[in-house]
């Protein structure tokens, strides 16, 4: 029962995360046309872009509706009759034809995206796959704002302007039930429009259930206002009510259709089972054993982190089990079977072993005891055989007794010696390495303190210049650290210091050297380091810092100069030189990276 358990939760938690995968991908489509959409909104209106697929045919239908007439591979596209036809609407019914190349491509890569769409606020629809006679599948008249699809992603309900999800509703352009990933198309602060990814909710059931992810055949996902929004068969069948995968449009619609009211958790007709979903929801376990309708039942819930729906499997135990119960009857059965014949054996042969086992116990159980005895002395005195030892003619006992006693012996002074010898070395090798580990850290920050430094410094130095290799210096700054102090005191001062020093260590490759120059400054040694490299990783640092978040209300950035080691210079000349240009970042503004260029830089061409 409690693999079962493990199983059903590892295989609920495996499906969410699949769905959470297709999601997010369709999620990174819309984000994708975003941004390609309102790159097209920012292109002058007179301007008319290269079409691959030739010029668009337009006309006028009877009803006034304005629509594309000739399907060239592209989308379709429908205006509504109230819409007065212009330049720039002609502009932008021509030019849209540009997105049709990559709505193919999602279409046809991403198996759970059945159409996209883009809708404007003027109430012109570009659909793809192409749709033959949208006016009288759409009507005269089709205002865009009516729509969830439409109004969701609108400055009052998004305006934060990201991609997000709808609940499932009836499809205008006779698809069916779906769902949609949708992100606003803005110029500007101006919302020209929606784009969007359509999901089928018959997609995502025959995608997402697959039974080669999961053997449950219970299962169903709840949306966020707790409408069940997909189900397998067998849930439709325990609910006794069908999953809105069929459709029928009888007169033109003229808004968005949601889920009935009945498909929500608390209108559901088998009450048994929607309290037990709700109490799993409200509780904060994973998973429930729950009868259900007389049939006992582990409920498991995963979240779909993506669009925040629930995913839920049930398990029928008895159904689970039943394979395992047919072996254990077996199992049951052969194990009596083998039981009687063991025993049957087992009475033979324990009537000869009683017989033989009492003369052989009388001839060795005696001199056993003496030996166990002896046994317990190790460590004591020295041990004294004894003579029924030696009377029952086993004198390779009482050998090995005297030999073991002097061996623990002779063992225990060796490893008493040892140990005190070994301990007493790793004391003072420890002791050593503490000294000159102190010797060279500053004690606040941890890095290297300015005593080490100057070490390094003269040995990179040299080696630079003997081996004509390249070495860049970097001098950093806390900006306005003085106030820091001034402000929020001492305390918070070092503890700016420790996270700034951190902060750089961390973001620094394994060959640079990094240290504390004294107050607020620290130095870094880059080794085989060009000018060019040194100010990328200076720059690189320099953000990090930015970015360092504190508890106090305060922001801290450094200044930082860069310099080179020219050929047969001293480390303290190009010191010198990154210290004018700490001195130019202050100068200029702090938070930036000034770099000394006067000298040309070693192995530069000439």
């Amino acid at each position: 029962m409690q693999q079962l358990r493990l199983h059903i939760v590892d295989a609920s938690e495996r499906e969410a995360a699949l769905i959470n995968e297709h999601l997010s991908d369709v999620n990174h489509l819309a984000q994708i046309l975003q941004s390609e959409h309102q790159a097209f909104f920012n292109l002058a209106r007179t301007q008319n872009l290269y079409l691959s697929r030739g010029e668009p045919t337009f006309e006028v239908d009877k009803n006034g509706v304005f629509y594309k007439a000739v399907d060239n591979g592209g989308a379709g596209l429908y205006y509504s009759s109230d819409t007065i036809i212009g330049p720039a609407e002609l502009w932008k019914a021509r030019n849209s034809e540009d997105f049709d190349t990559a709505y193919a491509a999602i279409v046809k890569v991403n198996p759970i995206v059945d159409q996209v769409y883009f809708n404007s606020w003027d109430n012109m629809n570009r659909l793809y796959p192409y749709v033959q006679n949208p006016a009288a599948l759409y009507g005269a008249t089709m205002n865009m704002k009516n729509y969830n699809f439409y109004n969701l992603a609108d400055a009052e309900h998004n305006p934060a302007r990201t991609a997000v999800w709808t609940s499932a509703y009836l499809d205008p352009a006779g698809m069916g039930w779906m769902v949609s990933a949708i992100a606003p198309v803005y110029h500007g602060d101006f919302l020209e429009g929606v784009v969007g990814l359509d999901i089928t909710l018959s997609s995502l059931i025959k995608i997402l259930f697959d039974k080669k992810i999961v053997s449950a055949k219970k299962v169903f996902i709840l949306d966020q206002q707790q409408t069940i929004l997909a189900m397998t068969p067998e849930i439709s069948q325990l609910l006794g009510m069908p999953e809105l995968m069929q459709h029928h449009y009888k007169e033109v619609i003229k808004n968005t259709v949601l889920k009935p009211e009945s498909y929500h958790l608390t209108q559901l007709s088998n009450k048994k089972f929607s309290h037990e979903i709700r109490s799993l929801i409200d509780s904060d376990e994973v998973l429930l054993q729950a009868k259900i309708d007389g049939i006992d039942y582990l409920i498991t819930r995963a979240k779909i982190n993506e669009t925040g729906w629930k995913l839920f499997m049930l398990q029928d135990v008895s159904e689970a089990l039943a394979p395992l119960r047919a072996i254990e009857k077996t199992q049951i059965i052969v194990s009596w079977c083998l039981l009687a014949a063991v025993l049957f054996i087992a009475l033979f042969y324990l009537r000869y072993l009683f017989q033989r086992s009492q003369h052989f116990s009388e001839s060795i159980v005696k001199p056993i005891n003496q030996l166990a005895q002896l046994t317990t002395d190790i460590g004591k005195d020295e041990i004294q055989i004894d003579d029924a030892i030696a009377e029952c003619n086993i004198s390779e006992v009482a050998s090995l007794v005297d030999n073991f006693t002097q061996m623990t012996k002779e063992l225990d002074k060796r490893n008493k010696e040892l140990i005190k010898v070994n301990l007493a070395r790793k004391i003072v090798e420890e002791k050593a390495r503490l000294y000159q580990v102190m010797a060279n850290t500053d004690q606040l920050t941890g890095l290297h303190n300015r005593k080490y430094l100057d070490t390094i410094l003269r040995h990179e130095g040299i080696k630079a210049n003997r081996y004509n290799s390249t070495l860049s210096l970097m001098l950093f700054d806390i900006d306005h650290f003085k106030n820091v102090n001034d402000k929020f005191g001492h305390q918070v001062g070092d503890l700016v210091l420790k996270k700034v020093a951190k902060c750089l260590k961390d973001t620094l490759r394994k060959s640079d050297v990094l240290g504390r120059w004294g107050g607020e400054e620290f130095i870094l040694v880059c080794i085989n380091t060009s000018l060019p490299d040194a100010v990328d990783l200076a720059e690189k640092l320099r953000e990090a810092v930015e970015l360092l978040q504190f508890e106090q209300p305060l922001t801290v950035t450094v200044s930082i100069g860069v310099a080179q080691l020219q050929s047969n210079e001293t480390t303290e000349k190009a010191i010198a030189r990154a210290d004018a240009m700490l001195y130019r970042s202050k100068h200029n503004g702090r938070n930036q990276v000034s770099v000394d260029k006067e000298i040309e830089p070693r192995g530069s061409k000439v």
